[in-house]
């Protein structure tokens, strides 16, 4: 209780069923012109007030009646959605409670009732994931059983759709990376960001020439580079073994803004020797400076992300379609990298956009997701607020296709 400040609970007390009767008692409270730092010590604190003790058990009993209050509504909630919630349902009941509890006293009930909603339907999204997992006999694999140079030991990879290298010695290594699918199609390849090591940098440098890739995006902010002390290879010269990496940033004096994200733009050369011929890759490359480790953003701010990616892809590859490489290259398989730290949380919900923002996309922002985790790691989207903002993505889409 004393961890509540007086004016959300009084806010919340006044909305409730039998709140009437205490009217007079609040409107004696909200006339007063200082505001304790919670209801406890202000109960103990003020002087010459209309609060007086009788007061205090109102104020409590109006807080274990919303407490009874938040349980009803979220059974009902879940028996809207008992068919895809796990059958724990008393543990989804518990963690569901404390949450809308605390949110109702400080936000409000409706703002409460859009956490519980939010918050149930990525439970059944955790249901469902589990569930085809389970249907579709899918494999993941780790850093401990065949995935080289993985950052994250936590983070599997589906082994299905895999990313894998020839190296220098004619051996096969499988990276912490996957071309994902969505509805059987490739869309982009997802990876976790390298690690500082000679091999393990070379080895992504190398991915990204044998796949041809055409653009990055690069969802590592720079605190995540800073503190965690991860590799800038796409923003410094560097030998990686057999790979030169050159790089360049045009216009580096002008900021580019998508909405309240930073973009940084760089490109990439990387050269190397391919049966004694010199050759060179040249890549665009787009950082995302300010979007943190699992947070989300504005739905328009990630639509506007898609957009970057898309356009990059598109005009490499349509500079490439009038050169001779459209004579020994499929241009349809040469997918964009994306990739954050873990390649799971922004990453994801990135990709998600790119494919409602298809004009033949008719997949729900849950089936997407659905497939991310199928083709990536069972993670994707990874937080209950990346999974909202897809689907205020999706709501977008729909609005977009119906004007």
């Amino acid at each position: 209780m004393n961890v509540f400040k007086k004016q959300a609970v009084i806010a919340q007390v006044t909305s409730l069923p039998h709140s009437t009767e205490f009217t007079d008692d609040i409107a004696g409270v909200k006339e007063q012109k200082t505001a304790p730092p919670t209801l406890l010590a202000n109960m103990k604190s003020v002087k010459n007030t209309t609060i007086k003790t009788p007061f205090l058990s109102k104020i409590q009993s109006a807080i274990n009646t919303l407490k009874q209050w938040s349980h009803s509504i979220i059974d009902k909630v879940i028996g809207i959605r008992k068919q895809h919630v796990p059958t724990d349902t008393q543990n989804i009941r518990s963690t569901a409670s404390q949450n809308y509890e605390a949110i109702a006293l400080t936000q409000g009930p409706s703002n409460s009732l859009l956490a519980l909603d939010e918050q149930l339907s990525f439970e059944q999204l955790k249901a469902m994931t589990s569930q085809r997992i389970t249907d579709q006999k899918i494999v993941y694999v780790n850093k401990s059983n065949g995935v080289l140079g993985a950052r994250y030991s936590d983070i599997p990879t589906a082994k299905k759709t895999q990313v894998h290298i020839i190296d220098e010695l004619n051996k096969k290594i499988g990276l912490p990376a996957n071309h994902l699918q969505i509805n059987g199609e490739n869309i982009a390849i997802r990876s976790q960001y390298p690690i500082e090591d000679s091999k393990k940098l070379e080895n992504h440098i190398r991915m990204i020439v044998d796949n041809k890739v055409p653009a990055i995006l690069i969802l590592a902010s720079k605190n995540d580079i800073i503190k965690g002390k991860l590799p800038a290879y796409f923003m410094e010269n560097k030998k990686s073994g057999a790979f030169e990496v050159t790089v360049t940033r045009p216009n580096k004096h002008i900021t580019i803004k998508k909405g309240e994200l930073i973009i940084e733009r760089y490109k990439m050369k990387i050269s190397y020797a391919q049966d004694g011929i010199k050759k060179n890759h040249y890549i665009p490359v787009s950082h995302v400076t300010n979007w943190e480790d699992k947070t989300t953003v504005k739905a328009m701010d990630v639509v506007a992300l898609a957009k970057e990616v898309n356009l990059m892809t598109k005009t490499k590859l349509n500079g490439w379609a009038t050169s001779n490489r459209n004579k020994e290259n499929n241009l349809r398989e040469q997918l964009p990298l994306i990739h954050c730290k873990a390649g799971v949380g922004r990453t994801g919900l990135v990709v998600g956009a790119m494919q409602l923002m298809k004009s033949e996309n008719t997949l729900s922002a849950t089936e997407i997701i659905l497939d991310l985790r199928e083709s990536g790691t069972p993670t994707m989207v990874q937080t209950r607020e990346q999974h909202h903002t897809l689907q205020e993505v999706e709501k977008i889409m729909k609005t977009d296709k119906l004007v």
